[in-house]
């Protein structure tokens, strides 16, 4: 297991990326509207306007499934990435250290 790499973690956000996208976005819109009108800063009435927008024309594109699975991928694959490179990282670090020790 000291050369492996989880993809358990990735593999989780992918899916809760794609679930979020696909089931709470227009929920996401209705929280920022009730938000904006609590605290009434223009910023949030912008994001409310955002989330709107795409939880309303997203949906009837007709490739919608497969960009939420793309997205999903898409945070799911840079984790990994960084994983990656930050697991070689160390290895190269622990490589340098062990020559420098001998």
């Amino acid at each position: 297991m000291a050369g492996q790499i989880s993809l358990k973690l990735p593999l989780a956000v992918t899916i809760a990326t794609a679930c979020y996208l696909y089931f709470l976005l227009p929920a996401t819109s209705s929280f920022f509207f009730e938000l904006y009108h609590a605290v009434e800063i223009e910023f949030i009435y912008w994001l409310y306007s955002g989330f709107k927008v795409a939880s309303v024309y997203l949906p009837r594109w007709e490739h919608y499934e497969l960009a939420i699975i793309a997205s999903g991928c898409f945070v799911g694959g840079t984790m990994i990435l960084w994983r990656i490179l930050r697991h070689s990282r160390r290895e190269s670090v622990a490589d340098t250290n062990q020559s420098q020790l001998t």
